[in-house]
């Protein structure tokens, strides 16, 4: 809440609710969480040390803000081989234009309307790439056992 005297700037993509600021875009993501929340996500990884990759299943809990078809996910170099919701149904996946600031968006259609307040989940099955900048693979002389 302001001061008597202080003046409230709307920032641009910030809808203002009483004292409680909702955020409807956020401009470090491609994310659409105007549309969807994530609520929760569960993560399995298996390390595949000669192909220097992490091999993972994502399960991605959604709350529904508004009517969408779409979950739109920041991703940088990641090979996505299949994505489903709760109940099996396969999901569409595409990309959208890559970008050095943000990467690039994963689109999952799918393939139905969810309503404003329904939950879902999405399970993501993945791969990193060798160009994947958040890991770095070291060569057995620079760990501690060096093997």
């Amino acid at each position: 809440p302001s001061t008597p005297g202080q003046r409230f700037v709307q920032p641009k993509g910030v809808k203002r609710s009483s004292d409680m600021c909702i955020i409807t875009k956020d401009g470090c993501s491609n994310a659409n969480i105007d549309q969807v929340r994530q609520r929760h996500f569960h993560v399995t990884w298996k390390v595949d040390f000669s192909a220097q990759a992490l091999l993972g299943k994502a399960r991605l809990d959604f709350d529904t803000i508004a009517e969408t078809n779409t979950v739109i996910l920041d991703t940088r170099a990641l090979s996505v081989k299949s994505a489903s919701l709760d109940d099996g149904t396969s999901v569409d996946i595409t990309y959208g234009e890559t970008t050095d600031a943000l990467g690039t968006p994963l689109i999952l259609g799918l393939g139905k309307t969810m309503q404003a307040g329904q939950s879902f989940s999405v399970t993501i099955e993945y791969s990193t790439t060798p160009e994947s900048p958040a890991l770095q693979w070291l060569g057995p002389e620079k760990t501690a056992s060096k093997t």
